[in-house]
């Protein structure tokens, strides 16, 4: 599978909704640590980011004017603040 697929697939995603989706370099290396840490390396990736975007995924087509949705290494480890 090529580099970066799944996170492909989640770009295109929320492309069908007009929703730009950008992972920050830390994010990235949030990713692999979290990977790493568990000992599975990247067959670990895709559920890692499913539980990141989960949410997301099923809120972005409700809302109004969300053009882009950038993902960084707080959201990754579960730290970022509720809005």
């Amino acid at each position: 599978m090529p580099n970066n697929a799944f996170l492909r697939q989640y770009q295109k995603l929320f492309a069908y909704e007009n929703v730009e989706l950008h992972f920050t370099p830390q994010a990235l290396s949030t990713i692999a640590r979290k990977a790493i840490q568990r000992d599975t390396g990247a067959r670990r990736t895709p559920r890692i980011l499913e539980q990141v975007l989960r949410k997301p995924v099923l809120e972005i087509p409700c809302l109004c004017g969300i053009r882009h949705c950038v993902v960084d290494d707080f959201i990754i480890d579960g730290k970022a603040g509720a809005n």
